[in-house]
C-alpha cells in the first residue's frame, strides 16, 4: 500500500522515527523551519493536535512531488481542561510534574497523511495514570531538562494506561490505510 509513495516524516522526533522504522516503512525525514503551531482558542482536546498536524501538512503541499506522502503529527497533554505545554524551565517542569503526579491525564495525538491530491487525518486519545512522585523523584525527573521532558521522562512514571501505548510519544501510525 505504501510502496507507491516516497514517505516523508515531517518530524525531528527520535521516537517518531523509531516507531515508523519499527513498522518497516522506508522514509525520509524532512522538516521545515518556522511552522506555526498555534491553534484557535475554541479548540479542545483531540481537535488541537489534529488542527496543528493539518497545518503542518499544508506547509508541505507546495514542496512535495506527486508520489510523496507526508506524515505530520502533533501531541498534547490535557489535564483539568487545559493543555500542558512544553516546560520552558526547571520551575515550570516541576509545576507540571506536580500537577501530573498521581493523577490521570489524557494524551491526544493528531496525525495527517498528505499527498498533493488528498489528505487523511485522525486523532487518538490515551488515558495515562502518572505514578506519584515523592522525595528525590522531583530532582531526578527534572535532571537534564529538555523540551521533551514530560514526553520522555514522564512516560516512565506511567502507572496505568488506557488506549494506544505509542500515542504517549508518537502518533499511532498503525491506524490509517492511505489507499
Amino acid at each position: 500500500m505504501l510502496e507507491k509513495y516516497h514517505v516523508i516524516l515531517a518530524s525531528n522526533s527520535p521516537r517518531r522515527r523509531e516507531l515508523l522504522a519499527g513498522l518497516g516503512i522506508d522514509f525520509e525525514v524532512r522538516t521545515l523551519p518556522g511552522i506555526d503551531e498555534s491553534y484557535p482558542s475554541e479548540l479542545k482536546k483531540g481537535d488541537i493536535p489534529l488542527y496543528i498536524a493539518k497545518e503542518k501538512a499544508d506547509a508541505y503541499r507546495s514542496k512535495i512531488e506527486s508520489n510523496d506522502l507526508v506524515i505530520t503529527a502533533d501531541t498534547i497533554v490535557w489535564l483539568d481542561g487545559e493543555v500542558l505545554g512544553k516546560p520552558v524551565d526547571r520551575e515550570e517542569a516541576i509545576s507540571m510534574l506536580k500537577k501530573l503526579s498521581g493523577r490521570t491525564h489524557q494524551v491526544y495525538t493528531g496525525v495527517a497523511l498528505t499527498t498533493k491530491d488528498w489528505q487523511r487525518s485522525f486523532s487518538v486519545e490515551t488515558h495515562v495514570r502518572f505514578a506519584p512522585l515523592r522525595g528525590m523523584d522531583w530532582i531526578y525527573w527534572c535532571r537534564g531538562l529538555g523540551r521533551q521532558l514530560l514526553q520522555c521522562h514522564g512516560i516512565t512514571r506511567t502507572k496505568a494506561l488506557q488506549g494506544n501505548r505509542e500515542n504517549r510519544a508518537i502518533s499511532p501510525l498503525k491506524k490509517p490505510n492511505p489507499e
